[in-house]
């Protein structure tokens, strides 16, 4: 079944005898490589004609237009909250509990259980670690922590300092309204997690496993902290000697681990402590409810266009060898 009944190019498998519309074909090949069952919100997407979103003039698959791409602009462009909108969600942000005199992160990770989206065993996440970074942010730098996600995720304990907006459901806007305001984001390869680039906030982003330039970061104020890799004879590899080998997708981790005895282990709460520490000391100029960017104006271009774009890493790669040599110790 194709989402988009204006768009007459599919995919179709071969053992399956089903056809997948060419927008979704990207995704489909990742899950398929995992040997996941194909997610109803794929195959059968009410809202598209609930939105009437076939009535397209253009339409970007996922194929055209890879992630990496993004750091290839000098200038990407910067989501911002509806102007209308700002106050009643400031308001709203407040009445949760966020102290607007003080600064906050917000936090995300992907966990299963929100609608259809099938586990994914390598970027679904431990509540724990994140929990205890929660509390080290809180009890150690002074800050507040502002989770959101969906209410699936598995609960933390009541903490002053700690806002819950994950409990809330489908309130989207309010989240981003959060990442906008944050002092940075923490997230994993999440739906969410790539709002910290798309608005302009600082981000985090750990437990990556994706090209070095689609990190789920592409701005030059970002951080990129890999997961922990280990050959089958037990040799460290960094995060360099992981994309050397061409680590760059979840079904490279599965293939590895499988077939030659690859071990990988999510960062830890140390891990992460240490990065948020390098993002706090990036982020002194923030010290209350973060100001959104006003829109740029308009500058010259040169009357030229390079095809194709090359890409490049603007993220920063951070990692700590001598946490992660303890992890098998």
């Amino acid at each position: 079944m194709k989402m988009n009944p204006e768009f007459d190019l599919g995919v179709l498998f071969d053992e399956s005898q089903e056809s997948v519309s060419i927008d979704n074909f990207q995704i489909t090949h990742d899950i398929t490589a995992i040997n996941s069952e194909m997610p109803e919100y794929i195959t059968n997407y009410k809202p598209w004609k609930k939105y009437d979103l076939g009535r397209q003039q253009l339409i970007l698959s996922p194929s055209g237009m890879p992630e990496e791409m993004l750091s290839a602009f000098d200038d990407p462009a910067t989501l911002r909250i509806p102007r209308d909108q700002n106050e009643r969600l400031a308001k709203e942000l407040r009445d949760h509990g966020v102290d607007d005199k003080s600064w906050f992160c917000v936090l995300n990770y992907r966990e299963p259980g929100y609608q259809h989206r099938p586990s994914r065993p390598i970027k679904d996440q431990i509540p724990e670690y994140y929990q205890k970074l929660t509390e080290f942010i809180i009890d150690e730098l002074g800050g507040q922590v502002v989770r959101v996600g969906h209410p699936s995720m598995t609960p933390f304990p009541s903490k002053k300092g700690f806002v819950d907006l994950a409990m809330l459901n489908d309130r989207f806007m309010l989240h981003a309204f959060a990442v906008t305001r944050a002092r940075f984001l923490v997230a994993s390869l999440s739906g969410i997690g790539h709002l910290g680039s798309a608005v302009g906030t600082p981000t985090l982003m750990t437990n990556c496993v994706s090209h070095p330039c689609s990190a789920g970061v592409w701005r030059d104020q970002d951080m990129a902290l890999y997961l922990t890799m280990y050959t089958a004879t037990g040799k460290l590899l960094s995060t360099a000697e992981q994309h050397d080998l061409g680590v760059f997708a979840s079904q490279d981790i599965v293939r590895l681990a499988k077939d030659e005895g690859y071990q990988f282990i999510r960062n830890t709460p140390e891990e992460m402590a240490e990065a948020v520490k390098l993002m706090m000391d990036s982020t002194q100029d923030c010290q209350t409810w973060r100001e959104p960017k006003s829109p740029e104006q308009t500058r010259r271009r040169p009357n030229r266009y390079e095809f194709p774009m090359s890409p490049r890493r603007r993220n920063r790669i951070v990692e700590f060898p001598e946490l992660t040599r303890k992890l098998i110790a």
